[in-house]
């Protein structure tokens, strides 16, 4: 149980990291739901991103690029379709 438990945290932990480097391009342009959006989105495909590394052999230790690397990228990336107008 405790090591479950310990890797649920640090999932959670890089979750919230994904969501914080994600909304960070957009922090002065969207609105909050706009923003919880984004980081939500962000969580789920840097999750769904780690899990494929063990497939594609690739160690990264501290999820360096699994996290904050593709969660900067999608952030950029939806921080145009959810602009205030």
């Amino acid at each position: 149980m405790g090591s479950r438990t310990a890797g649920q945290r640090a999932g959670r932990i890089s979750g919230a990291v994904a969501g914080l480097v994600a909304i960070t391009p957009a922090a002065g342009f969207v609105g909050p739901w706009p923003a919880l959006a984004i980081g939500i989105i962000a969580g789920a495909v840097c999750y769904d991103g780690n899990e494929s590394e063990g497939h594609l052999r690739v160690y990264d230790a501290l999820d360096a690029f699994g996290v904050t690397g593709r969660a900067a990228q999608i952030g950029a990336l939806l921080t145009g379709s959810s602009l205030n107008s």
